[in-house]
């Protein structure tokens, strides 16, 4: 399917690594432009943004903590700007806050949780 034919960007957040490549990739492969959300991984998101843009579509790396509501309005308007709109979203940012017993959470770390995964 040519590029052409998609309109806007699928939004794949936490792109860098992992399953959120694997579907920024796919999806690149499939004909969407990809927005490819990271955190911490710029050099993996630009390996990811390579990777698609050899398969033929294009791709941009934007850097958004999702757990910050103005990272997310910027990376969208960014995005948004540089591929005419939005076509979709793959939520697949999210952390575990690491192993342990909830009675030994901080109220930091459990509400970090929440804001990035919900």
């Amino acid at each position: 399917m040519k590029v052409a034919s998609r309109q806007g960007a699928l939004v794949v957040t936490g792109a860098s690594r992992g399953i959120g490549a694997a579907v920024a990739r796919m999806a690149g492969k499939e004909g969407y432009r990809v927005g490819v959300l990271y955190r911490e991984k710029l050099e993996e998101a630009q390996q990811v943004v390579s990777d698609i843009v050899a398969a033929g579509s294009e791709a941009q790396a934007v850097r958004c903590d999702v757990g910050n509501e103005a990272d997310i309005v910027q990376a969208f308007d960014t995005l948004s700007r540089r591929f005419d709109g939005i076509c979709g979203l793959v939520n697949n940012a999210g952390i575990t806050g690491g192993i342990s017993r909830v009675a030994d959470l901080t109220a930091a770390k459990l509400e970090e949780v929440c804001r990035i995964n919900i």
